[in-house]
């Protein structure tokens, strides 16, 4: 077939399929109907055109004298007063780029409680339409946060009341943005309730990715180098900030390559008495729709804990393995893949898999499970049972 046939040939395939539509085409009302569409998109066009000459050549130049405005629309959008030293205007790409330098939040009773060097901030279009500043990107560099516990319990995070000064709009307008980027931050967590030393975690890196209802994050940060190794957490959820957290799904994963698991004790409270160890773990989380899961990858050594008032100390040489667990309503599972330890007084159980599950019947209350384990050394489960608080009264 030749190139002038091929052409013939589609000619005749395309009026077959679209015949139906030349006698549409033939409507004045048809063609007066396109024609106006055509003129609103032109004019559309030449508006946003308009729009940015006048942004790139009247607005930006001239920024600082909106700054009382600018720092009205942002104090709305995350429900705090918030002052500006001074602002930059620039381009990134068709995006009007502002650079905020010594931005600090301000409390209803007039005091700075959170102070920023600077701040970039690129706006987006979609903030024409929806009547409130939405940015590209929000990029904060070098930020200093104090979070704190008095001593009656109440947590303030940067001087603000969590629970009686926070504005839920904060948290709304936070996910509304496109992109959110946190370099080089420091977090010092001060517990005042406990009287333990601060806290910080250093080196804070953070992003935040928004897509309508889904929310991807990232978080690394260096704690004091003898309590443990980089953090690196990360996750998807998907949901809004109104929602219960049994209506959210997603899920995270968490990395820590080392901590010491005694030195956290002046912060962390364990369930149960651990006054020497060492390790690294690996998790992940999954959870939505009444379903959770945790699958944990654990490294522990020259761990010396006390599972119960009641039990001797057990000094635990090593431990690896796989544990993994599941939740769903009225239904739980406890795994073990080549969970192995070792006891210092010689103790050892080899890679083993054990499982067990138990369900609750919702009307009786009635318990039912099962278990299983590929390890049958009763011998030595006899003397890890002496480890264990078998007596729950």
């Amino acid at each position: 077939m030749t190139d002038n046939e091929g052409r013939q040939a589609l000619r005749r395939a395309l009026y077959r399929r679209l015949h139906w539509l030349w006698p549409l085409l033939a409507s004045s009302r048809v063609r007066s109907a396109l024609r106006g569409l055509a003129w609103t998109g032109f004019a559309l066009w030449l508006a946003f055109a308009a729009l940015v000459l006048v942004l790139r050549y009247a607005v930006l130049p001239n920024v600082a004298h909106f700054q009382p405005q600018i720092e009205s629309a942002i104090g709305r959008a995350i429900g705090q007063r918030v002052t500006i030293g001074r602002i930059e205007a620039r381009w990134q790409g068709l995006n009007p780029d502002l650079v905020l330098d010594q931005v600090a939040i301000v409390n209803p009773q007039g005091e700075q409680v959170f102070a920023l060097q600077r701040v970039e901030t690129v706006l987006s279009w979609h903030s024409l339409w929806r009547a409130r500043p939405i940015l590209a990107l929000l990029v904060i560099e070098r930020p200093v946060l104090h979070v704190r516990r008095e001593r009656d319990g109440r947590i303030t995070v940067a001087g603000i009341e969590t629970e009686s000064e926070g504005d839920p709009a904060f948290s709304e307008w936070v996910l509304h943005q496109r992109r959110i980027r946190i370099r080089d931050a420091t977090v010092v967590w001060e517990d005042r309730l406990r009287n333990a030393p601060p806290l910080a975690l250093e080196d804070l890196q953070f992003g935040l990715d928004n897509r309508g209802r889904r929310h991807r994050f990232g978080l690394t940060a260096a704690p004091p180098t003898e309590l443990a190794a980089r953090v690196d957490l990360r996750g998807e959820v998907e949901g809004d900030p109104g929602e219960a957290l049994a209506d959210l799904s997603g899920r995270l994963f968490l990395q820590l390559d080392y901590a010491d698991l005694a030195g956290w004790k002046a912060w962390v409270d364990y369930p149960v008495g651990l006054t020497q160890g060492r390790g690294a773990l690996r998790a992940w989380v999954d959870f939505g729709e009444g379903l959770g899961r945790l699958t944990t990858d654990l490294a522990l050594d020259a761990v010396r804990i006390r599972l119960g008032p009641k039990v001797p100390e057990l000094d635990l040489q090593s431990l690896r393995g796989r544990l993994s667990g599941r939740y769903r309503v009225g239904a739980w599972r406890v795994a073990g893949n080549n969970v192995e330890l070792q006891t210092g007084d010689g103790l050892r159980v080899p890679a083993t898999d054990f499982q067990l599950e138990w369900q609750q019947d919702q009307h009786s209350g009635k318990v039912t499970g099962t278990a299983g384990i590929n390890f049958a050394d009763l011998g030595v489960l006899s003397r890890l049972a002496d480890f264990i608080p078998l007596d729950l009264r």
